[in-house]
This record gives C-alpha cells, sequence and structure tokens, in this order.
C-alpha cells in the first residue's frame, strides 16, 4: 500500500468533451468560485444586505479580478 503512494502519479486531466480538456485545476477553481458565492450570498442574506448589489459586485469582481 505503502509502494502505491510513492509511484501513483494522478492524471492532470478530468475529464475530456471532444477535443476540448478540463483539467483538474479548472475544477477546483470552479468548485472554489461557486463556493464563495454561496459563502458571501449566505452572509448577505443574514447581514440583510442587498442581494442584487452583492451578486453585482461579485460578478464584477469575477470579470476584473
Amino acid at each position: 500500500m505503502i509502494n502505491f503512494f510513492h509511484t501513483y502519479i494522478p492524471e492532470p486531466i478530468a475529464f475530456q468533451i471532444g477535443s476540448l480538456s478540463i483539467h483538474w485545476y479548472g475544477v477546483i477553481l470552479v468548485v472554489a468560485i461557486l463556493a464563495g458565492y454561496w459563502i458571501v450570498n449566505r452572509l448577505s442574506r443574514s447581514s440583510g444586505l442587498n442581494q442584487e448589489a452583492i451578486s453585482s459586485i461579485y460578478v464584477n469582481t469575477l470579470i476584473i479580478g
């Protein structure tokens, strides 16, 4: 079992759609963006802030970012 971890090299490509390769770092980046949006949305809802303004700021930050 220990030798498995020494010789295992993970595949960098998560999956392919035709000639389009989706890498693991892209999948993790999308999951992080969605988790961040979910957290910001919940915190703004509990604080009573304007949901539309928060969503607009989040989208603009992603575009400019």
